[in-house]
């Protein structure tokens, strides 16, 4: 796990990118219940920013540059269409889940053709106690700092994460699809950080194209 970088300051802001955001989600706040992805799900109130009302409404994103996890996000971009959170994680079965993509590139460049490796894709899930007791057992057991959680994670999905009582365990291992391949995602993302929350059972995962 790389060192927690220093916290979030100074947020640059960019508007307008090639970059194609698949479509706005509706995300709704009500009073924080006990997780806050459910919040997220199911309150009322619109998520701060903006976002297009369609993939070809391209100059109407509005991009923010974190520090911490060194990436470019859209903060109204969180997505809850939840095939893709299924086709995502096809090995578990998460009752509820959120998930935001972005690049690491500034968005603002004119690149001809960026590499695959410069989009990310993160997802926030809720599994329930069963899904999340296997997952565990499934995992090595390794502990993972809350500070590597929250450096890895753009602020919509740590928002979504929120705190984790008795600290993260290293879902990596435990998501592996098969042992002669690399741990990725269904649709072919390599994981760079999986960690599952055994007392709410919350499951980050952070994910890069190849």
């Amino acid at each position: 796990m790389r060192e927690r970088r220093e916290a979030r300051a100074g947020r640059g802001r960019h508007e307008g990118s090639p970059w194609t955001v698949r479509r706005r989600a509706a995300i709704l706040l009500r009073t924080m219940p006990v997780l806050a992805l459910a919040a997220l799900l199911t309150g009322c109130g619109a998520w701060p920013g903006s976002a297009p009302e369609s993939p070809l409404d391209e100059e109407a994103v509005t991009w923010q540059y974190d520090e911490a996890s060194r990436r470019w996000y859209v903060p109204a971009s969180v997505m809850t269409q939840q095939e893709t959170v299924h086709e995502a994680l096809p090995t578990i079965e998460p009752t509820l889940g959120v998930w935001t993509e972005g690049r690491f590139s500034d968005p603002g460049e004119r690149i001809a053709m960026p590499a695959p490796d410069d989009y990310w894709i993160q997802l926030v899930v809720q599994l329930d106690p069963q899904a999340t007791q296997s997952l565990i057992a499934d995992s090595v057991g390794e502990t993972v700092p809350a500070d590597d959680v929250a450096a890895e994670l753009v602020p919509t999905m740590e928002h979504a994460a929120a705190t984790c009582e008795g600290g993260w365990i290293d879902a990596v291992e435990a998501l592996r699809m098969s042992d002669s391949s690399a741990p990725h995602l269904g649709t072919g993302a390599m994981i760079s950080l999986a960690a599952i929350c055994p007392s709410t059972g919350v499951l980050v995962v952070s994910a890069v194209d190849s």
